[in-house]
């Protein structure tokens, strides 16, 4: 045990080897309290000194992530002690640590996040086979669902300065996103808790067509779709659920003037659903449509020109020339092309 003199001798110590930062600090001073009588000042800087590799792995994985935003080795070292710690000690606290590095980083809605088994399970599941359903529950997080359990862990990530805590709504610094995405793309879990976040999304973000629909609702959750939109699952059932999230957030951001989001969000679930069920299909007439507008609001004549042709080409080869969704596109083309004063295609 430390003796007096040594707790100050290891304090100036750690406060050395984590470079004078405030977060590190900060970080390790949160895990020591917690962990006392069980970790020592030197016990703490015999685990920083074993972590320190390991933070030089994940800052290396930075840019593969995807995010930006410089990450000093002792602030990584220190929130890898801390990861590792709620992977053992409290899996539900690490479980939703996970969950919500996969959302936007800031505003994450408590609804989000509180969901069981049942709540996921019960999002749109009408066309899935039974074992899709199963799968639907496997994915589910009831240990979310408990109250009591879901607010001592949104304590306990506070505590450790993981995550800031308001009414309805948390947060996470970018780094602490960063290196958690780093730290579960370790352990092989990334991809399993955006699928988990997908499914939740496609739960929660309202159909163009739902009456009851209020524009608070979208307007949360569209920083979160955009934090997945980049997250092409290779699996059909997961990138089925990924486009639908895609086209109806791609909807609200059109309608509500937000072009760029639009623009992304769109040609990303279209290039999603022309390969899992062909132009043809009407998800996909859905989203050429909403597309379509959009493109004439940019004025982008070649995409318009180019989006109806492949529309069209893959309606005349899956329903025939006089089936009535391929004489609609054909009419489309043609309106297309004299607008743009192209009398010979027309």
């Amino acid at each position: 045990m430390d003796t007096p003199f040594d707790s100050i001798e290891h304090a100036k110590e750690l406060v050395a080897a984590l470079e004078y930062m405030p977060l590190a600090i900060v970080q390790a001073a949160a895990y020591i309290n917690r962990a006392r009588p069980c970790c020592s000042l030197r016990q703490y800087l015999d685990k920083l000194e074993e972590f320190s590799s390991k933070g030089m792995i994940l800052d290396q994985d930075k840019e593969r992530i995807g995010r930006a935003p410089a990450i000093e080795i002792p602030i990584l070292s220190t929130w890898n002690i801390s990861f590792d710690h709620l992977w053992q000690n409290r899996p539900s606290a690490s479980d939703l640590l996970s969950l919500m590095s996969c959302a936007d980083h800031q505003i994450i809605p408590d609804f989000l996040l509180r969901f069981s088994t049942e709540i996921i399970a019960g999002a749109d599941d009408t066309n899935d086979t039974a074992s899709q359903k199963d799968e639907r529950h496997e994915m589910g997080l009831t240990r979310f669902s408990t109250h009591s359990t879901f607010g001592k862990d949104i304590r306990l990530l506070s505590d450790y300065a993981l995550i800031t805590a308001s009414a309805e709504t948390f947060d996470m610094a970018e780094p602490v996103q960063l290196a958690t995405q780093a730290w579960l793309k370790t352990r092989g879990q990334l991809d399993r808790w955006r699928q988990e976040f997908v499914y939740r999304m496609d739960a929660v973000f309202p159909y163009q067509n739902d009456k009851n629909i209020t524009w608070d609702l979208p307007r949360i959750l569209l920083p979160h779709v955009l934090a997945i939109v980049a997250y092409i699952p290779a699996e059909k059932l997961h990138l089925t659920r990924w486009s639908n999230v895609a086209a109806r957030a791609g909807r609200y951001a059109l309608i509500t003037g937000n072009h760029f989001d639009a623009k992304r969000l769109l040609e990303a679930a279209l290039e999603a659903q022309k390969s899992l069920l062909g132009l043809a299909h009407d998800a996909s007439f859905d989203t050429t449509g909403n597309l379509s507008t959009l493109y004439v609001k940019l004025k982008e004549e070649l995409k318009l020109r180019d989006l109806w042709k492949q529309s069209l080409d893959n309606c005349l080869e899956v329903l025939g020339a006089e089936h009535p969704r391929t004489r609609m596109v054909m009419d489309f083309l043609m309106k297309v092309y004299y607008a743009q004063h192209r009398w010979d295609n027309a």
